[in-house]
């Protein structure tokens, strides 16, 4: 058996500690969003757009599966080579024991069918994450409702996301996912009458977490802002909180920004919880300057705090090496994968090769980043692969023998996020 079927069958074998997953497994009913809704949700659809479908084409539902399959036809050869597409394919056939290479309007009806029946089946989506995905752990970013916590407890770690409170400082304000905190007053059981009490706010969310069990907090504050956080005192942020939102320029509304993330990472990191961020790509079809997203722009939140851990998201990309450097320079930092896999295998390999001769071994990290449990299937397939090629590559340079490559392999899969979030 050669080194690389090896770490193959090693890597098949390894219980996954899924750092970054969205993945809801609420049951559909048996007329559910089937194929469509996993072709039109997932990363994909932005493939389909990029190849020319209009902005509007995945905005409804067609009647029949017939009309479904005409919305996608015309750019499936386009996009098929895509990542993006390949592996949530893949991890549609492998869910439903399907071998047909190729999508077809014959396959897409038969498929259509299976998905959806398995959908509705109670319970089908954990064990296809359980048992063919191999996902032992999983932190569950609800970026659809940051006060949600998932029943599934022995699967889900919750992970608070902060979007809702930095970007969200006046009564009014909402997110890029339409949250904010101050819809939680009932419910956290809070009363906001001055800055100190809005600070609360963000207590009583992380406390509630805390209660549940989370581990980490994230910011995806690259989808609302540049992640450039710069110092800012209270008194200076309570000044302008209390102004109001008529009052306050935007320079001042970006200084009031910057101090509540430095509250939220602050009082994160005195609870013991590591710091997860956003960095590089963003999702789907944006207009955003991507040198606002570089992971270098963190230097001043993450000298601010040296007692903190920071998992840096997404690699960076395109900034890897970027990324690769803060991770060198700053012990409290670690490099995490998560979603590259699923952008290109081709640069997955190489920002993994390029790590690990930069970085120790136990500072690599991997995630999914999915919605869809067929599509984080996808994900854990092409994550593995991305792991086992690039340590391959490493070892047959003549860099690691074939036990550091097994331990390897472990250490990016599973045992830093377990060290990591413990």
């Amino acid at each position: 058996m050669s080194l690389r079927d090896a770490l193959t069958e090693h890597a098949a074998a390894v219980a996954l500690y899924d750092t970054h997953q969205h993945t809801r497994l609420e049951p559909q009913p048996p007329g559910g969003p089937g194929l469509w809704g996993v072709l039109s949700g997932a990363y994909v659809y932005a493939s389909f757009h990029l190849a020319g479908a209009p902005l509007d084409a995945f905005a409804t539902r067609p009647e029949t599966v017939e009309k479904e399959w005409a919305v996608f036809a015309p750019y499936l050869s386009a996009v098929e080579t895509c990542c993006y597409f390949r592996h949530t394919w893949e991890g549609v056939q492998r869910a439903l024991g399907v071998e047909a290479p190729v999508l077809t309007a014959e396959v897409y009806a038969e498929v259509d069918g299976l998905l959806r029946a398995a959908q509705a089946q109670p319970g089908w989506g954990k064990r296809l994450l359980r048992e063919i995905a191999g996902v032992e752990r999983a932190l569950l970013d609800s970026f659809w409702d940051p006060a949600y916590l998932d029943e599934n407890t022995d699967l889900f770690d919750p992970v608070l996301r902060v979007n809702g409170f930095v970007m969200c400082p006046w009564e009014g304000n909402a997110d890029h996912n339409n949250n904010s905190y101050w819809r939680y007053l009932d419910l956290l059981e809070v009363e906001v009458t001055d800055f100190a009490s809005f600070l609360g706010l963000f207590d009583a969310m992380l406390e509630r977490h805390l209660k549940a069990g989370a581990k980490a907090i994230k910011l995806a504050l690259a989808y609302d802002r540049w992640i450039e956080f710069l110092p800012v005192d209270r008194r200076t942020a309570e000044q302008i909180w209390r102004a109001g939102p008529q009052a306050a320029t935007p320079e001042q509304v970006t200084a009031l920004q910057d101090y509540l993330c430095y509250y939220a990472v602050g009082e994160a990191t005195r609870r013991g919880l590591p710091v997860q961020i956003h960095t590089g790509i963003l999702e789907g079809l944006r207009n955003y300057q991507p040198a606002h997203v570089s992971p270098t722009l963190l230097v001043p939140l993450i000298t601010a705090f040296p007692q903190a851990r920071f998992d840096l998201f997404h690699a960076g990309f395109p900034y890897a090496r970027e990324l690769a450097v803060m991770a060198l320079e700053f012990p409290q930092v670690w490099a995490d994968i998560c979603w590259v896999p699923l952008v290109s295998q081709a640069a997955a390999v190489q920002i993994l090769e390029e790590w690990i001769d930069i970085l120790p071994g136990n500072k690599i990290l991997w995630g999914s980043d999915c919605v869809n449990p067929v599509v984080t299937l996808g994900a854990t397939i092409f994550g593995r692969r991305a792991v086992v090629e690039a340590v391959a590559r490493r070892a047959e340079a003549g860099g690691l023998s074939e036990k550091q490559a097994q331990r390897l392999v472990e250490a990016i899969l599973r045992e830093n996020a377990r060290e990591l979030f413990y």
